[in-house]
């Protein structure tokens, strides 16, 4: 955990951090739910025994998955004769190392790729001249390597994706890298450089087909060239594989980059308790190292605030926005004037249970004295109101005939914009009061903001766009649910305080704002001139205009 605020600059949308951090935690197989990829137990155990140096066991899980996935990836199928061949002389079966190399390795290294037989010819010398040490051996580190490149060259064959944020991360890290090694500073998170594994060896490349030749396009093999730092060749083929959808090429790189995945996975599980979109007992034991903390010990003192904080979370989840909207008024009394847009959503929700609830008259009160008032100062909003007062006139309309055989799910059908769900400001909500009470960040949400940031140092300082950065959500990511989001409204604020300023510096006290009759025609869908006229006889006050119009 953090125990100071994220910088300025640092800030995320942690709103959409939580979508893609729970997508990857259901994928990958930690969370309970039937999100979790079908393959994923299998994976896991070709992991554990190439991490355990039994390669032939992982051949064997690997081939009854997929009998081409490996013959695909000659490279990679090499390699793991190579340490199959080593895990066979390490028990001293020089017998079945001399049968090994007759039946399988020899014949394989012929036709697999150029290097390959001269590769074999090396080890065999070594094996005849009793120089087996001078043999490559594998360390923990390259095993991790090798097993992410077989879990790839699986996933490529079984059309398995991995989940937006391995991608995402990945992507990140690569710049946040670049970055310090062209600056030679150092990075401010220092972990971050250790959740891509090193590989000292190339990522596996698949055998060459006979498909018709696909002409790339030369802008779309540099980006790749100089976006990922990987070789012409590689990109050129990616983008052949991908039959020129440089999209589905970039993601395709990307996945043969190894992730540290325990080291991931633990700063994904304690930033999903801290922000309270999974519990404790929703994660799955698994044998994996991950460092995943309870909440107790992640906010310290803080623990009883965090427990509100997460009530609050369930309150909008539920839909119970009436005692959501007590809960928030005594944590964060001003959230009104700070947050408006929050504040309005809450009240639409608000609004519409009461609809549906047969309270009317309340509606009504919460849409002329809050959402109303509101939308004139944010003219994003007047859809909401015009929809919400919509749905209340059918609603009353009902009543008032006794139509007891309308259905109000038929009725919100029929809406221009769908209804608003108190969920859907859930993530939201809980930031802004989380800023607000001063509770320590998640190490996550630090990390990201930072990589965010250094992406746009990177190209800032290489003087040029990202083209990828809509692909992989990183300029949704950068506009913080919190902060950034109200940049539109503050300017939309200071055109209408412009307006007004004009209007005042007219001396008519009658004068009528544009923004105001164009809000009425939206709401009320009456002409332009009947608006101005009701503007003209309740002085200007809306308050007095839905009342006459409502009661």
């Amino acid at each position: 955990m953090s125990t100071t605020a994220i910088p300025a600059q640092y800030k995320v949308n942690s709103t959409l951090l939580d979508g893609l951090v729970l997508e990857y935690l259901h994928h990958e197989g930690y969370l309970n739910g039937n999100a979790k990829n079908p393959y994923f137990d299998h994976f896991e155990n070709i992991r554990a025994l190439l991490l355990e140096g039994k390669i032939s066991s992982a051949i064997q899980v690997c081939n009854a998955l997929s009998p081409t996935a490996l013959s695909s990836y000659p490279h990679l199928l090499f390699r793991l004769y190579k340490h199959k061949f080593c895990e066979i002389l390490s028990e001293g079966k020089i017998e079945q190392v001399i049968e090994f190399c007759r039946d399988v390795l020899a014949p394989f290294s012929q036709d697999a790729f150029p290097e390959a037989y001269n590769e074999f010819k090396r080890i065999m010398a070594s094996l005849l001249n009793k120089q087996t040490d001078t043999i490559e051996k594998c360390t923990r580190e390259e095993r991790e390597t090798l097993s992410s490149q077989v879990i790839f060259a699986l996933k490529s064959t079984l059309n398995i994706q991995d989940p937006p944020f391995s991608s995402l991360i990945r992507y990140l890290v690569i710049h946040h890298n670049a970055y310090h090694a062209m600056k030679g500073i150092e990075s401010q998170f220092p972990v971050i450089e250790n959740f891509i594994m090193p590989s000292s060896s190339s990522t596996p490349s698949p055998a060459q087909t006979n498909s018709p030749t696909f002409k790339c396009d030369e802008k779309d093999v540099m980006s790749l060239v100089q976006t990922l730092g990987i070789h012409r060749n590689a990109a050129i083929e990616s983008i052949v594989r991908a039959e020129g959808k440089i999209s589905t090429a970039l993601i395709s790189e990307l996945s043969k980059v190894p992730l540290n995945s325990d080291l991931l996975s633990s700063s994904l599980l304690n930033f999903a308790q801290c922000r309270a979109i999974i519990n404790s007992n929703d994660i799955i034991d698994c044998k994996k190292k991950i460092h995943k903390k309870d909440p107790k010990e992640l906010f310290g003192d803080k623990h009883e605030m965090f427990l509100i904080l997460k009530n609050l979370r369930k309150l909008a989840d539920e839909g119970k926005a009436a005692e959501l909207l007590s809960s928030v008024n005594e944590i964060d009394p001003s959230l009104a004037n700070t947050s408006p847009h929050l504040y309005f959503h809450i009240h639409h929700s608000l609004a519409i249970n009461m609809i549906k609830n047969g309270d009317t008259s309340n509606a009504l009160d919460t849409i002329r004295r809050i959402m109303a008032p509101i939308s004139l100062k944010y003219p994003n909003l007047v859809r909401e109101v015009k929809e919400c007062s919509t749905f209340l006139t059918i609603t009353q309309k009902k009543e008032k005939d006794d139509v007891m055989d309308v259905d109000s799910e038929r009725i919100e059908s029929h809406s221009i914009v769908p209804l608003p769900k108190l969920s859907d400001v859930s993530g939201p909500l809980f930031s802004t009061v989380f800023y607000k009470v001063g509770m320590p960040q998640s190490e996550l949400e630090c990390i990201v903001g930072y990589l965010l940031h250094i992406h746009n140092e990177y190209y800032e300082m290489i003087q040029s766009n990202d083209r990828f950065d809509n692909i992989l959500q990183i300029d949704l990511l950068k506009l913080s649910d919190v902060e950034n989001r109200e940049t539109e409204i503050e300017e939309k604020k200071v055109e209408n305080e412009n307006k007004a300023d004009n209007a005042q510096s007219g001396g008519d006290t009658n004068v009528i704002d544009d923004s105001v009759a164009d809000t009425l025609v939206d709401i009320l869908r009456v002409s332009r001139e009947e608006a101005i006229n009701l503007l003209i006889q309740f002085d200007n006050n809306l308050d007095n205009i839905f009342a006459s119009l409502m009661s």
